[in-house]
């Protein structure tokens, strides 16, 4: 894990604007994790939609939301302590104040580029999210390089109740691992086309918002994605 420090523009990376992903360690146990969720919050309301990701990793019992892939996930960042909310899997962030969140985000999102751009179209059956992706590869790059596809599965809005919290938002349902069919080459100016499938728990309410993501070895984050599936989707689908 590195820290947030000046960036200077790649000319590799600069064809496609940065989807930023924004990753935090929560709890419903902690008491400080509320203050760093609603900066977060307080983040996206300036920002635009497709400009910002957010998936709450949820950690450790008794926190009902937390599940076997969140716990990975938490894992696999390197996350010891709570809140933690860490950019594009690699750059923690140094506090949860606006100021430092604002600057991270500019430094991702304006400062960085991305040498991909993700397309992804969801749709919803009675039990399962269809994810639809596209990856367009910059023809700038020099070389091809390698990169894993993730996805998961978010619910945007949860009624919860304790002590601290009143509301959840971003929680993340489901984030699979990844297998051997999702460790890919990108070569410059190629276009990928994928279909993925998650299981869908009918109690999980709307919106939910899936989400994909392609990352390198090291979990940096190149490109992200998300596509809203409100109620009317699925009533559609019927």
């Amino acid at each position: 894990m590195v820290s947030c420090g000046e960036r200077f523009p790649d000319p590799e990376r600069d064809e496609f604007d940065k989807t930023v992903l924004i990753e935090e360690g929560t709890g419903t146990w902690c008491v400080n994790c509320p203050r760093a969720a609603s900066h977060v919050e307080e983040l996206l309301i300036n920002l635009p939609e497709d400009s910002v990701i957010v998936l709450a990793l949820h950690s450790s019992a008794p926190d009902t939301f937390a599940t076997a892939e969140t716990e990975a996930r938490v894992k696999t960042l390197g996350i010891s302590a709570f809140p933690t909310i860490i950019f594009d899997g690699t750059e923690k962030a140094a506090d949860d104040k606006v100021s430092t969140l604002e600057s991270m985000y500019s430094e991702h999102h304006t400062k960085l580029g991305s040498p991909l751009k993700i397309t992804l179209t969801s749709s919803i059956t009675s039990d399962s999210v269809i994810y639809d992706i596209s990856v367009n590869v910059s023809s700038k790059l020099h070389s091809s390089f390698d990169g894993v596809l993730r996805i998961a599965l978010v619910e945007d809005s949860v009624p919860f109740k304790n002590e601290m919290w009143d509301g959840l938002s971003h929680v993340v349902r489901r984030l699979p691992e990844s297998t051997s069919t999702d460790n890919l080459t990108f070569e410059i100016g190629q276009t990928y086309t994928f279909r993925r499938a998650l299981p869908r728990d009918a109690s999980w309410g709307f919106p939910l918002t899936a989400v994909v993501w392609v990352e390198k070895e090291d979990i940096e984050v190149v490109q992200a994605a998300s596509s809203k599936i409100s109620l009317a989707s699925l009533t559609q689908a019927k």
